[in-house]
């Protein structure tokens, strides 16, 4: 395991960095590696990032999508108060008006 976090401290070292992304491999084993053990090198590659980054990146968005989610449910709980310009009617002034109509 160390030599395997160590693999991508050099990698994000190196003059390029690890570049990960559309049309990027990642870091790239070395040549000296015997052709029948590259395969199960990649292997244990692809399986620790479906396995392992996949269920951390889902856990790790879940809360800000909830989050999210509830202060968009709370903006339906807000009620508005009276405004700063609002000026407040008064009853007995109203009461009058609308019988003398």
């Amino acid at each position: 395991r160390d030599k395997f976090i160590e693999g991508f401290s050099h990698a994000a070292a190196a003059k390029g960095g690890l570049q990960v992304g559309i049309g990027q491999t990642g870091a790239r084993l070395p040549e000296n590696i015997p052709s029948s053990i590259r395969p199960a090198i990649l292997q244990v590659g692809e399986r620790t990032f479906y396995e392992a980054y996949i269920p951390a990146m889902r856990l790790t968005l879940l809360l800000p999508v909830t989050v999210l989610t509830l202060a968009a449910i709370a903006v339906f709980f807000v009620k508005r108060g009276p405004g700063p310009d609002d000026e407040p009617v008064e009853e007995d002034d109203a009461a009058p008006a609308a019988a003398a109509d």
